[in-house]
Order: structure tokens, then C-alpha cells, then sequence
């Protein structure tokens, strides 16, 4: 799985690609200013993050603003402090 760090006008954002928690997400996580990583629930194989690792995630990195992507059904960002499920083709700013 892939992880990026792009940094623009003073912002460093951190973009997952398919993930689970991992030294590599948290590595995101710890040096993102706002963090995208996808949440597509539970899954049968350790390949998507689901909403209990994003918890658990979020509690070791309160900083960042999460904003889910590549949501899978049934996944709802409620409860999960700073973290933003964004509309389709919604612009964000932070």
C-alpha cells in the first residue's frame, strides 16, 4: 500500500492508499497537518482501515483533521472527533 506527504503553501497533507494500521500510517498520521485515509470497513482481509482502527488511530494522533475516503457502506464518522466525511466533490479547507 502506498502512503504520500504533500506539502503545499505551508500544509502537509498525508493521502493513504488502502491501508490498515501499520509504522507507515502512523508515520502519516504523525506529520500530516490533515490526514486522508480511507475507511472502508470491515473486511476479510487486514487490506481497509474500519472504524474501531480509525478510532484507535484518531486517539493516538488527536492533531490532525481526518478526512475519510474511499467510505465504504455503513461507515459513519460519528463519534470520531475531528474527522470529516466529506460530499462528493466537496472542497475542504483548512
Amino acid at each position: 500500500c502506498y502512503g504520500f506527504l504533500i506539502e503545499r503553501d505551508g500544509l502537509t497533507v498525508g493521502y493513504s492508499g488502502d491501508t490498515h494500521r501499520c509504522a507507515g500510517l502512523d508515520e502519516l498520521a504523525g506529520t500530516a497537518d490533515v490526514l486522508v485515509v480511507e475507511c472502508n470497513g470491515t473486511h476479510p482481509y487486514h487490506s481497509h482501515m474500519d472504524t474501531g482502527a480509525l478510532a484507535e488511530l484518531r486517539k493516538e494522533f488527536p492533531g490532525p483533521p481526518f478526512v475519510l475516503t474511499h467510505v465504504g457502506e455503513g461507515v459513519d464518522a460519528a463519534g470520531l472527533d475531528n474527522t470529516v466525511l466529506p460530499d462528493d466533490f466537496q472542497t475542504l479547507t483548512f
